[in-house]
């Protein structure tokens, strides 16, 4: 049920994308681009590639805003430019999982 739900999405994306190119095969547009024109384009490769056109805009704006913050939270000091790799092993000692006190804290002092 889980990899359903996960699927039916882009499952969904694909039937609409394949419908939209089935109805709309025959259909040849002009497409004006400023300094030429293009005649008897197909609907569906100007779609495709307005799409794709899209993606890499974003793609571009993105990357420029993430790199702006990266920068900003270094310069911060936030993060370093090449953080040290943490110990595993000594992450999960078992007096940070629980509550406990150590052993050496429940022993009776040794008499003198």
């Amino acid at each position: 049920m889980r990899i359903a739900a996960r699927w039916l999405p882009l499952v969904a994306v694909a039937l609409l994308a394949a419908g939209f190119a089935y109805l709309n095969g025959a259909e040849r547009v002009s497409v004006h681009l400023g300094f030429t024109v293009l005649y008897r384009v197909p609907l569906t490769i100007v779609v495709f590639v307005a799409f794709i056109l899209g993606m890499l805009v974003m793609f571009g704006v993105s990357l420029r805003q993430d790199l702006r913050i990266r920068r900003a939270l270094r310069e911060s000091g936030m993060i370093g430019s090449n953080p040290e790799p943490q110990n595993r092993s000594s992450r999960f000692e078992p007096e940070e999982r629980y509550a406990y006190p150590r052993e050496e804290e429940h022993t009776a002092p040794r008499p003198p």
